[in-house]
């Protein structure tokens, strides 16, 4: 939604937006900086219309990654092989959502969730920040037709036992869910 001017016609607004570039009106990730951030508000760079609209951290809610993974910096939501129902997963793949920032508008804070792909554009493995900042863990395990059979789910939370919840789905002969069996387990704590 843009917010026009008052002395803003449709038409003078249609004819500034007629003489932009075309590379100047879309999604423009900013480079990594030597430290291994990025440049620009949360990875991008501004060049959006009109581009005397210069958006600050306090005007955002959500914050959109696709593609890949240069923005997501943390170790702690590294896509993780040895709990993985599916040891492969695709580095990049074009048009999905790998990722996303979500504001609390209660604290300010900013939540994460990071997700990974398989070669078949399915969501093995899904991390996602809680209230509490830690990290929940969600795996994915589908059929050779992309039906899902299993989801184990990891919260956790320092110096608590990790709650594991295990979804079982079947399906009957025509891929209509037959059954849901879930499961809650405890590990033993975490150190902090």
């Amino acid at each position: 939604m843009v917010f026009l001017p008052q002395n803003y016609s449709r038409q003078t607004i249609q004819d500034e937006f007629d003489a932009q570039s075309q590379n100047q009106i879309n999604e423009h990730r900013s480079p990594l900086t030597p430290g291994g951030g990025t440049a620009g508000l949360f990875g991008y760079i501004n060049n959006s219309f009109p581009a005397n609209y210069t958006p600050g951290e306090g005007n955002l809610r959500l914050v959109h990654y696709f593609d890949d993974y240069v923005w997501q910096t943390d170790n702690l939501y590294d896509f993780q092989a040895s709990n993985a129902y599916s040891t492969q997963w695709t580095i990049s793949y074009k048009g999905l959502e790998t990722g996303l920032l979500v504001r609390n508008l209660e604290n300010l804070t900013w939540y994460k969730s990071v997700g990974y792909f398989d070669f078949k554009a399915r969501n093995i493995q899904q991390f996602s920040q809680n209230e509490t900042g830690a990290i929940d863990r969600m795996e994915s395990q589908y059929s050779f037709d992309s039906n899902l059979l299993k989801a184990r789910i990891t919260h956790k939370k320092a110096g608590v036992a990790d709650i594991v919840e295990i979804l079982d789905y079947t399906q009957d002969h025509v891929n209509r869910k037959k059954s849901f069996s879930p499961l809650i387990s405890m590990t033993k704590p975490r150190k902090k």
